[in-house]
């Protein structure tokens, strides 16, 4: 048997589980990120059809001669129908309805992304089910190796090109299973040509992803536009654009506009596949004249406790970095997961956002929160986490997003275990006073942390407040605004709840 078989199906695997893999970094950039683990389910629909169509031919009748030409054939099907399968996927915006015309939309997407699999399905059957099944343990031993290097493979290619690019490339690899199988020089020849094809669009980015998500609840698609910075991870997307000039806040009180009728700032959209967004602030204010900061209710931490040491929970574009400096905190330690991000703050736009890297008392650090703060030593007086998601999925599974155990009670225990005995940890979320479900959620939270930590009356270490922007005129199913929790390692006096009411008041929260 030759040694070109068990080349043949470790990159067959290879390509097969890398494609995969990447797959559910488009499907989580142009659709929700439930949606974007059916990857998972198509390739398994096609690598089986592939393996029912070989299990009712007669391929087991042909020759080994046959054999390699057939496995070469559909190697061949395989890198074709991967390019043709990609280009159709980018090509069809995925607005999901409930119409017939919405659900064969659906549908055929996902088919179009199993075409590939069903050839490499085909090939690795016939490699492990036909004339060589005798060697199959040592077959499989391959294919099982050729998964696990297209896993890492998919790490280490997805932090220097696009996903897009990727599977032009990957396409290519059949060709070369053909060559392994075959001799056909051609197959070399179309290889180098789609590999050729992958670097002109690494370096061009012809081919790229247009249309994105839709708006949750909109039925209608958007082509992305301006894109200035994009830069691809195994987590996410990453892209900057240009913002218009109107303070950005989660949490914005309403009276600050009419109060400050010609305040603009300078900003750009940081967006985590192509649904969270933040924003890298320009530098045209001193960080005092960031006026907006003061009237965001996720920033409500900092006027009652202050000269502080302050752990932010994602650093985005900085803004809550820039929140600290403006309230004249005394540290600042911003946690990020994604190291691009910070790379996009700290070098990409350092020029248009404020050096973050030459103020002494701002740490910036790549790392998951909780392994952070279960390793320091140090105390914080505010740890804060502002809206922290990114609508993105993980490598882990469906529904599980990269912010998933930062609201957890073992979560929210570690953060609590940091605090200073003036300490605070503030959380903001949406808030829907129709359905408040985000807020219930955090108050539940801090209240089992309590609980769990030995405090009798948690309600004594509670302060919430919510912002909505929209009146009685408005349906209440339709109010919406945003809302934070703080929560307090020891009670909290009674000067500050009247601060704390105060500043609620002035703001209209």
């Amino acid at each position: 048997m030759k040694k070109s078989l068990f080349y043949s199906i470790f990159l067959f695997s290879l390509t097969t589980l890398a494609l995969e893999n990447t797959l559910t970094r488009i499907f989580s950039v142009t659709m929700w990120y439930h949606y974007a683990f059916m990857a998972i389910s198509v390739a398994m629909l096609g690598m089986s059809t592939g393996a029912v169509k070989v299990y009712f031919s007669d391929f087991a009748k042909l020759s080994e001669e046959k054999i390699n030409e057939k496995i070469a054939l559909y190697g061949r099907f395989f890198s074709l129908f991967t390019i043709i399968s990609l280009l159709t996927l980018l090509s069809i915006p995925f607005v999901p309805r409930n119409t017939g015309i919405g659900f064969y939309t659906v549908a055929f997407i996902y088919v179009t992304a199993a075409v590939p699999f069903y050839f490499s399905g085909v090939a690795v059957a016939l490699i492990l089910a036909t004339k060589y099944i005798h060697k199959a343990n040592a077959l499989y031993a391959s294919d099982l190796t050729g998964a696990a290097v297209g896993s890492i493979l998919f790490f280490i290619m997805l932090s220097l090109t696009d996903a897009v690019t990727f599977v032009i490339f990957l396409s290519s690899l059949g060709l070369i299973c053909a060559y392994m199988m075959s001799g056909k020089k051609m197959d070399i020849v179309l290889s180098l040509f789609v590999v050729f094809l992958a670097v002109f669009n690494h370096n061009s980015r012809y081919f790229k992803i247009e249309w994105t998500k839709v708006d949750e609840g909109v039925e209608t698609a958007k082509i992305e536009r301006d894109v200035e910075w994009e830069k691809w991870t195994p987590f996410s997307r990453l892209t900057v654009s240009p913002a218009n000039d109107t303070a950005f806040g989660w949490g914005i009180s309403t009276k600050m506009m009419a109060l400050y009728p010609d305040y603009r700032v300078s900003q750009k959209n940081l967006t985590i596949d192509s649904a969270a967004a933040t924003v890298i602030t320009g530098n045209d204010h001193p960080v005092a004249g960031l006026i907006h900061l003061g009237y965001d209710i996720t920033n409500m931490a900092h006027y009652l406790v202050t000269d502080a040491r302050v752990g932010i929970i994602g650093v985005g574009g900085g803004r809550d970095i820039l929140s600290a400096l403006h309230f004249g905190q005394k540290e600042v330690w911003g946690i990020e997961i994604n190291g691009q991000i910070l790379h996009a703050a700290r070098n990409v736009y350092r020029d248009y956002t404020y050096p973050f890297d030459d103020y002494e008392n701002v740490y910036m650090v790549e790392d998951e929160a909780r392994n952070f703060f279960e390793r320091t030593d140090m105390e914080f007086d505010i740890i804060q986490a502002s809206l922290i998601d990114s609508w993105a999925a993980t490598a882990a599974g469906a529904f599980v997003l990269t912010e998933n155990s930062l609201y957890t009670v073992e979560g929210w225990k570690v953060f609590f275990n940091r605090l200073s005995e003036k300490g605070v940890l503030t959380m903001s979320r949406w808030h829907y006073p129709y359905r408040p479900g985000e807020m219930l959620r955090l108050l539940n939270l801090a209240y089992e942390t309590l609980v769990q930590s030995g405090i009798e009356d948690p309600s004594k270490h509670i302060l919430l407040t919510t912002v909505n922007y929209f009146d009685d005129s408005t349906p209440i199913e339709q109010h919406f605004g945003a809302g934070t929790i703080i929560v307090s390692k020891t009670p909290f006096r009674e000067n500050i709840i009247d601060r704390f009411i105060s500043y609620c008041s002035t703001f209209g929260f």
